[in-house]
């Protein structure tokens, strides 16, 4: 399905369209971090490993 799209924008729209639309997904998928992934913990580190390296 994704080379069938790439092959269609490539021969309708020329060949930066996949380059944008990329972007303009990896823009989309950056807009959506907040809700994907969990807020930082507000505690102490209790992880040994994690504390030794600040």
């Amino acid at each position: 399905m994704s080379n069938a799209a790439s092959g269609w924008l490539l021969e309708h729209a020329g060949p930066d369209v996949p380059f944008l639309a990329g972007g303009a997904g990896a823009l989309g998928l950056v807009a959506l971090i907040p809700w994907l992934l969990p807020r930082p913990r507000d505690g102490p580190l209790t992880d040994g490993a994690a504390a030794a390296m600040f």
